[in-house]
């Protein structure tokens, strides 16, 4: 009785240490990336109106453009939740906006912007971002 007593006991053990050991969960892939979205975005200069996004790491977003061409100006200040590759960013200033986009790390310095169609949501045209350590953000 004493050596089944003892075996249970070890296979309990295993168990445990089986169980405590597998991976930990990875919630940059649950959560989304912050770490790999913090930062600058910005497109290309396109008829004067070059957009861009700071993202930061307490899911705050300011969205600036540059209508004079070279000064930025800041538009609004909202804040995002990037959920796998799904990002929604609202920004309530005057009037609630919230935007729903997929977003596509082409590199840690490029992403891309994709359509997502749903109710309750505009979308961001699709567009590819570089980062930027633009000097007048």
């Amino acid at each position: 009785m004493k050596k089944s007593t003892f075996y249970f006991g070890i296979l309990i053990l295993a168990l445990t240490l089986i169980t405590s050991c597998s991976s930990d969960d990875d919630s940059s892939s649950e959560n989304g990336d912050t770490e790999e979205l913090s930062g600058t975005w910005g497109t290309e200069w396109n008829n004067a109106v070059n957009p861009k996004f700071t993202f930061d790491s307490n899911n705050n977003v300011k969205y600036y453009t540059y209508p004079n061409g070279n000064q930025p100006e800041l538009e609004e200040i909202g804040t995002y939740n990037l959920n796998g590759d799904i990002l929604v960013m609202e920004f309530p200033a005057t009037v609630l906006i919230k935007f729903k986009n997929r977003v596509i790390f082409v590199s840690d310095t490029e992403l891309n912007f994709e359509e997502i169609q749903e109710s309750g949501f505009d979308t961001w045209s699709a567009q590819t971002y570089k980062k930027t350590d633009d000097p007048n953000l």
